[in-house]
């Protein structure tokens, strides 16, 4: 024994201190109990009396073999000493025998890392010597030993005989050798030469010197750098030589790595157990009764790196290298004697306990004596972001050899290694070679993504949502002969093997079902394939097979995560077994974002998203009883998560995770079970509830484990929130079930600022405009204005909500003539702002209220919820639809379908009828305390004609369209000229559709709803191959008559369910019954209208309806449809106008301005101070867009021939409601300025949905060139339409005019005879007059001032004339021009004429009135012309003709001609007669939007 080795501590020095022996276990920590009357010296004495020693049976002595004392004891006392004061007394530890080391108490293992109390892990188990890496131990031990005490204990291989080579050259080059000479030697000769010139130049030596001088410093500088750089130079290349051919051996690593495992090991061994026990619990197989994993430790010996050797010659973004590492814990050869004595070596124990409870026996099986050897090639590779490294690849260049001790049976020293059975050793390490074969050995790698791991990417939880809505399926077959098709589908990702993610309900008996369901599928990515199972389902057997639809996931990334209108092929057996019909939409998980300068941007906040719950463990459970437990977590009732039963413990550990999807984390509940396996069943031992948002935030302050109710004990949870924005998914309309509106929302959109420039590389700036979306559903939108950054709308839109989960989306766009709309940015709007829900107390329905508008401005973001540009300015608010208190509609239900299966009633149906009787009383008001309006006061219906504002469901059921072969969709239009409800498209000459839209009817009166059939195509020009149009108030009629019918057909007993059915209507319904559902459909099919389709040719669309009114609501006289209309101006005369000639008179003329735009301007009237325009029927009508706020004002001027025209006097005109009437026409005498000059105008305001023809111009620009002089009179014949407007001519009176909307009339019959129902100024209704009877005078056609435009009587005769139309048909002015109307006609080009010709085209009417000649387009066999004109119609006016003539010398000749039907729109190419070619024209009819299909 060596002289250092005598003066260690016998527990140091002994030769056997390599070995643990049996009856040596680490001890249980001592934890000191006072009473509460005891004294501190006493407290101390019992600390003193009870304080195991340093060494525990060991006694721990110093350097020089005295033992250590402790500052306050002496050392000459043969006492055992304490190395710590008495507070640190609780982490020392005492020696016991390994059957007395499990404790029936909790103790606290040193390190601090043990999990359970009857587990030893770590070498600290093993050893006496503390933790190194516990602060307070260490602190502790100072007190006692020194420094160099505590490193020589603690040391390990010595690298202090290390020193670094050089290298030869370094060595054995000198710095004489170094240096370019050449520099040196110029240098030299320029010091000579410029010395010699100073000589000649009569210098002294003083000069000679200073050159001299120069030339020393510039050598030594020059050599000195010169040096450096090439021994460097050498030295790089000698050190990169010696990376490819030597090995590095890195001892400061293993140095490293001595020091670190001694801290680091326990917890990985603590790691390791909590896993794998946890492992171990779920996949315990039946006939056992547990599996632990008691003891692990590798031991304290370290792995070793033998060496490294470098590939410096490879990409610049790679570092390969080849690693020689080992791990030979038990070869003691290479440690020192001091390691030795503190040596644990690795053990590994797992008992298996067979037998059940009190019965059971455990076998312990050791495994140990591991050892590892291999050779690695690992290859790194390098990126430029966080963490700068993107992938680490590894492989064993050769087999790598390995070793160990297996011991099922007997334990470590009664037990055999099973490697002793002949063979056995090499078929496990062929095994293992033949595993790791394919995963790692070269040339196959092993690849760790590390930037995706210290990124967080989850590959394996879901970081998505998948919206998927099961509409239907046809033709399924059946899969057996036994019994009935009752299917449903259930989803999978891949195979059926994989989990399971979602099932819809089961149809009973349907080979058609329709589910109308939407399943919420969580997904990781969009890389794999989506499988549709459908099944069978039967009783007493297995469900069968019908057939499988897949999609691959990738097509929907590709489509902007939305495809709607899928039909997927049902497969069985390779053979076609029917289809699905159903829509996909993929919202991602919202997640942070890093920019480029280092700023994070935060996850767009939502309180919908995916909770990912992890229940982790629970702790003194029974207050330390060993108990057999699992974990069920429910989540709102459901049940989502059971874990395996941890066996015999009082602290189980389970570390589960369950993820949901969640619609709203504030409501969401969460509930988490503890229960315990017993032979005579379950108990429930604890519970514990919160909702999502509570645990989130109590995560957030750090409180991680929680008190269960019922039991002693606490429970680990955790908890991650992954936000998923979903705004508006979740609406009341679209396929399916209908759900009837809570009421409609009211954005009003002032002003936005600071908007993206889109267009700025054109030199341009943006067009933008506002739309609403509601799911994916455009619901209004505002008009484009152009050329503004800063633009100002002023426009409020109405949006009719469903549910308060209908969230909205503002998204302010750029508007494109041809290519598609851009996206300025988004905000999203959730309604709770300005919705309230509350319960009402008698009947128990849920009241939605209005809050307080929501006024602000918005930041922008883009597509993904990152912060945009720019801002814009909205005011929300809400007003709820009438609703009446629930009835027993419901409890009427469930009485019939009780009496359906009792061949008698019960008492208890024949009481639950009376009462359905009794409290269905005729109610006063609704829930929201608003009157409620009846037909009669004896009448249970509601007269809903009495409610001006609602809103107005349509359903389209199936469309006929012959010899269609396109997909088409159906398109609902409600005073507006976008639409406001699209379907899904579909093929087929016959469509059924079965889709619900609804849109908010401002003012009945004035109305329209319009459908329209349209191509589908990814072009913006719409393509409308048909339509119809019908007034709200003829609807309202059809569904009055609807409930008449059916109050005159129901019992006294039902007929307040049919007073509520006219408010919610009969076919809204929600339910998940298909059998009712299929009830619904048909009832609605029986009260449907089919209605004929204009444009097509047999076409007809069947359509139901129904209304909701709208309370609390008071419509804005600016955003009356009498705001917005045409002003038909017919100036009558001037008097007393100033004279400006010099012969005392003036030649006036008058010009108006609509908001200061020149509209129009009359002749001029010569030689006159009193002119009378009417002499030459002057009048023009002016399209208005808002008539409040408007200024029209006339400037009279005296034309001069030569200078600039003077002005006489001007005045403003008033036109708004409350002086001038719609449809009345009044002469009004304007004060003219400038003296006593007036001006008299007549007036007739006709209110109007004007049309937006979009075409990269202002609104109202609809042509190239103004039309101011359209002949006709201003009553009873054609007007013109001033300014750059939409020809809106045509009959002033008749029907009240024509609305622009849509392509149909906009007031059309529904407006003839409504001043009956408004009372008022609108009893002065104009009646419908034919040519010829007008309410006008002889020949100048101006209306008498004091005649009235209609009566009373008229008006009842058109109700009458109304009511008798035998069945429900489209006006439309597409079909039927009337005399003196305005058309467009626009002549844009030629193709295939015989020779290049100086052409230009004539047009005339079929009565031969020339009216149009275009310009020449000179030698060209291909002209364009490009040209419009407005014509007016004459009452015998049919076709007309488009002549193409050449010029010639002497006279002009005609190439051909073509003629066209002027009453039904056109564009397309016409074929020339009497030659050849075809000729492009384009026929535009007022009303009408594009609205005939190109030829």
């Amino acid at each position: 024994m060596t002289e250092t080795s005598a003066n260690l501590p016998p527990r140091l020095a002994s030769p056997n201190a390599g070995k643990i022996d049996q009856d040596i276990s680490h001890p249980d920590a001592k934890v000191n109990t006072f009473s509460e009357p005891m004294t501190p010296e006493e407290k101390k004495k019992q600390v003193e009396s009870t304080a195991p020693t340093t060494a525990t049976s060991r006694d721990m002595k110093g350097i020089n073999g005295d033992p250590i004392s402790s500052p306050n004891i002496n050392k000459d006392t043969g006492k055992k000493i304490d190395l710590v004061k008495s507070e640190n007394k609780d982490i020392l530890r005492k020696d016991s025998d390994i059957s007395s080391s499990v404790s029936k108490q909790s103790r606290v293992v040193p390190g601090g890392f043990s999990i359970n109390n009857d587990t030893r892990c770590g070498w600290t188990d093993f050893s006496s010597l503390p933790n190194p890496g516990q602060d307070h131990l260490m602190v502790a031990l100072k007190k006692s030993l020194t420094d160099e005490q505590i490193a020589t204990i603690y040391s390990g291989s010595r690298l202090d005989d290390y020193t670094q080579d050089n290298g030869f050259l370094a060595q054995q080059l000198s710095d004489t050798f170094y240096g370019k000479w050449f520099h040196n030697a110029a240098a030299l000769l320029l010091a000579v030469v410029l010395t010699f010139i100073l000589t000649k130049l009569g210098a002294g030596l003083f000069a000679c010197l200073t050159v001299g001088a120069f030339l020393a410093t510039y050598y030594q500088t020059s050599i000195r750098r010169l040096r450096r750089n090439i021994r460097d130079d050498v030295q790089r290349e000698m050190a990169m030589r010696k990376l490819e051919s030597d090995h590095e051996s890195v001892y400061w690593m293993n140095h490293f790595i001595h020091r670190f495992w001694l801290i680091y090991e326990p917890v990985l061994c603590a790691q390791v157990i909590g896993t794998a026990d946890a492992i171990l619990s779920e996949n315990c197989p039946s006939f056992l009764d547990s599996l632990r994993l008691t003891t692990f430790t590798l031991g304290t010996k370290p792995p070793l790196i033998e060496f490294v050797k470098t590939y410096p010659r490879t990409e610049s973004n790679i570092v390969c290298m080849d690693w020689k590492v080992s791990f030979t814990p038990t070869d003691t050869t290479d440690i020192t004697p001091r390691d030795l004595q503190s040596h644990v070596d690795p053990k590994i124990v797992l008992s298996i306990r067979v037998g059940k409870k009190m019965l059971g026996a455990g076998m312990p099986v050791l495994l140990e004596g591991l050892a590892f050897t291999g050779h690695l090639r690992v290859r790194i590779k390098m990126f430029n972001e966080f963490p700068h490294i993107q992938t680490v690849e590894a492989c064993f260049l050769e087999k790598p050899t390995f070793d160990y001790i297996l011991k099922p049976i007997g334990g470590e020293y009664l037990g055999f290694d099973v490697n002793n059975i002949p063979g056995l050793q090499s078929f496990v390490r062929d095994q293992v070679h033949a595993n790791l074969g394919p995963m790692m050995y070269a040339p196959n790698v092993f690849t760790v993504d590390v930037a995706a791991l210290l990124a967080g990417a989850d590959t394996e939880s879901a970081n998505g949502v998948l919206a998927l809505s099961i509409h239907s399926a046809n033709g399924l077959k059946i899969s057996d002969f036994l019994g009935t098709l009752d299917p449903y589908i259930k989803v999978h990702v891949g195979s059926e093997q994989n989990p399971e993610l979602g099932r819809t309900q089961t149809i009973e008996d349907n080979n058609n079902p329709q589910w109308n369901e939407t399943l919420y599928i969580l997904l990781n990515n969009l890389t794999d394939t989506l499988s549709l199972y459908i099944k069978d389902r039967n009783t007493g057997r297995k469900d069968g097979d019908v057939g499988m639809a897949s999609f691959d996931l990738k097509e929907l990334g590709e489509n902007d995560n939305v495809l709607d209108g899928l039909s997927l092929a049902v497969l069985h057996g390779g053979k076609a077994a029917g289809e699905i019909k159903c829509d996909m939409r993929y919202f991602p998980v919202s997640a942070e974002e890093k920019q480029e300068d280092g700023t994070v941007i935060p996850a767009a906040e939502s309180d919908t998203g995916i909770a990912q719950l992890t229940v982790y463990e629970c702790k003194d459970l029974g207050s330390g009883k060993k108990l057999d437990t699992y974990a069920v977590v429910t989540i709102d009732g459901q049940e989502k998560l059971t874990t395996s039963t941890y066996k015999r413990s009082a602290n189980p550990r389970w570390d589960k995770k369950v993820e949901t999807f969640v619609t709203d984390k504030s409501k969401t509940k969460l509930e988490v079970t503890i229960k315990e396996s017993q032979l005579a069943g379950d108990i429930v031992l604890g519970t514990w509830k919160m909702m999502v948002c509570e645990l989130e935030k109590a995560l957030e302050d750090n409180k991680e484990w929680f008190n269960l109710d019922g039991i002693a004990g606490k429970l680990h949870l955790g908890l991650k929130w992954k936000p998923t924005v979903m705004t508006g998914f979740v609406g009341g309309i679209g396929r399916g079930t209908y759900r009837p509106p809570i009421g409609v929302i009211r954005a009003h959109f002032y002003r936005a600022k600071g908007l993206r420039n889109v267009e700025a590389l054109t030199g341009g700036k943006s067009d933008p405009y506002v739309r609403i979306l509601s799911g994916m559903q455009i619901r209004d939108q505002t008009d484009y204005i152009l050329d503004e950054l800063d633009p100002e709308w002023d426009t409020a839109l109405y949006v009719p909500v469903h549910s308060l989960r209908e969230d909205l989306v503002f998204e302010v766009m750029d508007y494109n003539e041809v290519s598609k709309d851009k996206s300025l940015g988004l905000c999203d709007f959730s309604i709770k702002q300005v919705i309230k829900e509350s319960i009402h107390e008698e009947t128990q329905q849920k009241v939605y209220e209005a809050l307080e508008p929501v006024e602000r401005w918005a930041d922008l973001t883009n597509a993904q919820r990152k912060p945009g540009k720019g801002k814009v300015h909205y005011k929300i608010s809400f007003h709820p639809t009438l609703e009446l208190a629930k009835s027993s509609a419901d409890d009427e239900k469930k009485v019939k379908e009780q009496t359906q299966d009792k061949t008698s009633p019960t008492p208890e149906t024949a009481d639950a009828t009376t009462e359905a009787t009794t409290i269905n009383k005729r109610q006063e008001k609704d829930i929201h305390g608003e009157d409620i309006i009846y037909e009669s006061p004896d009448s249970d219906i509601i007269n809903l004609p009495k409610y001006t504002s609602g809103i107005l469901s349509v359903k389209v059921h199936e469309a006929k369209i012959p010899g269609n072969t396109c997909k088409v969709l159906a398109q609902l239009l409600v005073d507006s000229n976008d639409p406001q409800y699209k379907t899904l498209p579909q093929k087929g000459s016959t469509i059924e559709f079965g889709e619900t839209g609804d849109a908010f009817v401002k003012e009945l009166d004035f109305s329209n709803v319009v459908i329209q059939i349209v191509k589908d195509t990814q072009k913006k020009d719409v393509v409308i191959l048909g339509h119809c149009s019908l007034s709200v108030s003829k609807i309202l009629e059809m569904v009055m008559d609807q409930q008449r019918k059916s109050n005159s057909k129901s019992s006294s007993a039902a007929s307040s369910s049919a007073s509520n059915r006219s408010i919610r209507g009969e076919s809204i319904t929600v339910t998940n019954n298909n059998n009712n559902n299929n009830d619904d459909n048909d009832k609605e099919k029986e009260n449907s209208q089919e209605i004929k389709l204009l444009n097509i040719d047999g076409g007809t669309i069947r359509l139901s309806f129904n209304y909701f009114p709208v309370v609390q609501y008071i419509l804005p006289p600016e955003e009356s449809m009498e705001n917005q209309g045409t002003l038909t101006v017919t100036p009558v005369s001037a008097s007393h106008l100033r004279a400006a000639d010099r012969n005392g008179k003036s030649d006036p003329f008058v010009v108006f301005t609509l908001n200061g735009e020149k509209m129009y301007k009359t002749d001029v009237y010569k030689k006159t101070l009193n002119p009378e325009f009417n002499v030459k029927k002057e009048t023009f009508v002016l399209p208005v867009q808002r008539r409040i706020g408007s200024t029209l004002e006339a400037i009279v001027y005296d034309w001069d021939q030569l200078g600039n025209n003077e002005e006489l006097g001007r005045g403003n005109i008033p036109f708004t409601g409350d002086i001038l009437e719609s449809f009345e026409a009044k002469q009004f005498d304007i004060h003219l300025t400038g003296g006593e000059s007036t001006l008299k105008v007549r007036l007739l305001w006709q209110p109007q949905l004007l049309k937006r023809e979009r075409q990269g111009t202002s609104l109202l620009n609809t042509t190239t060139k103004a039309f101011t002089a359209v002949p006709g009179a201003a009553l009873g014949a054609g007007v013109s339409l001033a300014g750059d407007a939409v020809g809106l001519g045509g009959k002033v009176l008749g029907t009240g005019g024509k609305a622009v909307f849509g392509g149909v009339g906009k007031f059309g019959s529904g407006i003839r005879g409504i001043g009956s129902r408004l009372g008022g100024h609108r009893s002065s209704v104009v009646q419908d007059a034919s040519p010829g009877g007008a309410v006008v005078s002889g020949g100048n056609g101006i209306v008498d001032e004091t005649a009235h435009l209609g009566s009373p009587n008229n008006n009842k005769s058109n109700l009458d004339r109304k009511k008798s139309i035998d069945s429900l048909q489209s006006s439309s002015n597409m079909s039927m021009i009337r005399p003196n109307e305005a058309i467009k006609v626009s002549i844009i080009g030629a193709r295939g004429l015989k020779d290049t010709l100086d052409c230009y085209v004539r047009v005339k009417s079929n009565s031969k009135h020339s009216l149009y000649k275009s310009k020449h387009i000179k030698k060209s066999a291909t002209p364009e012309w490009n040209e419009s004109f407005m014509a007016n119609i004459k009452p015998n006016d049919k076709t007309l003709e488009f002549r193409v003539r050449t010029r010639g010398t002497i006279t002009d000749h005609d190439v051909g001609f073509a003629t066209l039907d002027m009453t039904q729109p056109f564009e397309g190419w016409l074929p020339l007669s009497e030659g050849a070619g075809e000729i492009n024209v384009r026929l535009d009819i007022p009303g009408t939007r594009s609205s005939s299909p190109k030829q």
